[in-house]
């Protein structure tokens, strides 16, 4: 995907292949620039203009806002509708003056995945929490996956966060269900920290889209009538527990 939302005034790479490229500068050229960042506190306008610079590409301040603004928003209210903007768009569906916007802002959010400095810290792991409630198709199809099996995530941005506790919030319904991504290898993957709502969840937006499994632990809680309610927990924390890499 293209994404050459501001016309930015990017480096020339001399590769053909137009889906490598970002606002005109390779993909592998801006692996090489982008550099990492741990958790910030706060990102300003600047900061943003910096990681595009950083990488050859020019923004302005109002360019800036833009991107700040789809970030804060998908990590509060908005990132269902932005989901749901992009798998019509997909599906080739008619989209609502709304829905553009959210699309827009969603792509926004994708491609500052793209420039935007990599996650490192002292956490070896991210995670991300799933509730696996009954006909959950999502959370179905993720069980499904076996180790060796690779992971995309739907080719959708997706947030995780390096505070386990937070995961397992959000995957607070019995059996949920708990990702813990590698961090030795991530990609498109910044923390966002500084530019989300919610500052305590530690959060990081993760635009990797080859993420293998390399483990399975199901701890879920399964009903036994033949044996006690501590028989039944002993030694499982509830979740199934998802390893990628």
């Amino acid at each position: 995907m293209d994404l050459q939302f501001f016309g930015g005034r990017g480096g020339k790479s001399g590769r053909k292949d137009k889906s490598e490229l970002v606002q005109g500068v390779s993909q592998e050229q801006i692996d090489k620039l982008r550099g990492t960042r741990d958790h910030q506190d706060i990102l300003y306008d600047q900061d943003i203009i910096n990681d595009y610079a950083r990488v050859g590409i020019t923004i302005n301040k109002e360019q800036a806002q833009f991107v700040r603004e789809a970030v804060y928003d998908f990590s509060s209210t908005k990132y269902e509708d932005m989901r749901n903007a992009l798998s019509k768009e997909r599906n080739g569906e008619q989209l609502s003056i709304y829905e553009r916007n959210m699309l827009n802002d969603y792509k926004l959010c994708e491609e500052y995945c793209k420039i935007a400095p990599v996650y490192q810290g002292k956490n070896t792991e991210i995670y991300r929490g799933i509730q696996a409630r009954e006909g959950s198709d999502y959370a179905q199809k993720l069980m499904n996956l076996k180790v060796g099996d690779i992971w995309d995530l739907d080719k959708m941005p997706s947030s995780f966060s390096t505070d386990k506790s937070v995961a397992r919030d959000y995957a607070s319904v019995t059996n949920g269900i708990m990702i813990h991504a590698s961090t030795k290898n991530l990609k498109n993957s910044p923390s966002i920290q500084g530019l989300a709502r919610h500052k305590g969840e530690k959060e990081i937006l993760v635009a990797k889209y080859d993420w293998k499994i390399t483990k399975i632990d199901d701890q879920r809680i399964v009903d036994d009538p033949t044996k006690s309610i501590f028989e039944q927990r002993l030694g499982k924390d509830g979740f199934y527990h998802v390893y990628i890499e």
